[in-house]
């Protein structure tokens, strides 16, 4: 009688995860939800009567492509930049958001100019809230990844 090898225990459920569909998906959402922030910032812009501003609102991750630090170049009602970083999820506005490192060092460089649009809830009823600052002011940043190198 031939035994069959035990699997192996690890202490959890192993699960598989297809990450390329679930980065479709992530990919999906924030661009959605950088155009719900785009469209926001020209009717805002509208409604304080500075609709020569609305018109200069730039998609900047879609048209120059990520990476930037921020997503959408707005104004000010007075003409001064407005940097944009939108952060989007399904679930509730406590629900966790990932930050790049390039996000951070801009959101440090432009503070008193960086805003993040922190839209939740985006399947069901969409809404939104602000906040103005560097990024390790306005959240509290936990370490989840880390990169290793030879």
């Amino acid at each position: 009688m031939v035994q069959e090898p035990l699997a192996p225990n690890y202490g959890k459920r192993l699960v598989k995860v297809n990450y390329l569909e679930r980065e479709q998906q992530n990919r999906l959402l924030g661009e959605l939800g950088e155009e719900l922030v785009l469209n926001y910032e020209k009717w805002r812009l509208d409604q304080a009567g500075k609709s020569s501003l609305a018109e200069r609102v730039e998609w900047i991750s879609k048209v120059q492509g990520d990476g930037a630090g921020f997503d959408i170049l707005s104004r000010n009602a007075n003409g001064t930049d407005r940097y944009i970083e939108v952060k989007t999820t399904k679930l509730g506005e406590l629900t966790p958001i990932y930050i790049t490192r390039n996000e951070l060092s801009f959101s440090q460089a432009k503070a008193e100019q960086y805003h993040v649009y922190r839209v939740f809830q985006f399947a069901t009823k969409p809404r939104l809230f602000t906040k103005c600052g560097s990024l390790d002011r306005i959240c509290r940043l936990e370490a989840v990844e880390w990169v290793g190198r030879w």
